[in-house]
């Protein structure tokens, strides 16, 4: 599993089947950059307390903590969209 810290990130998953979580404390209006992503390979999963909304390959995550509003963009390199729906929920 990989987990960006704070600030905008440029990750590398590498060869192989990879998993990137996201939680509510990492929403700090970064821009992560993932760039190797591969779909049906590589997973992003999301905090439970996150919305996640996704615009061609432009994901953006969101949540409210204590009455404020957080969020942070991942654009995913190399791919012209990605399916919400390869989101987990964890």
């Amino acid at each position: 599993m990989i987990r960006g810290g704070a600030g905008s990130d440029q990750i590398t998953t590498g060869s192989g089947a990879d998993k990137i979580y996201w939680t509510v404390d990492q929403l700090d209006s970064s821009a992560d950059t993932v760039t190797d992503f591969v779909v049906g390979e590589d997973q992003i999963a999301v905090e439970s307390a996150i919305s996640t909304s996704v615009a061609g390959n432009l994901l953006t995550f969101t949540a409210t903590i204590d009455g404020i509003q957080r969020s942070s963009t991942v654009t995913l390199t190399g791919l012209d969209s990605f399916d919400i729906d390869g989101i987990l929920i964890a």
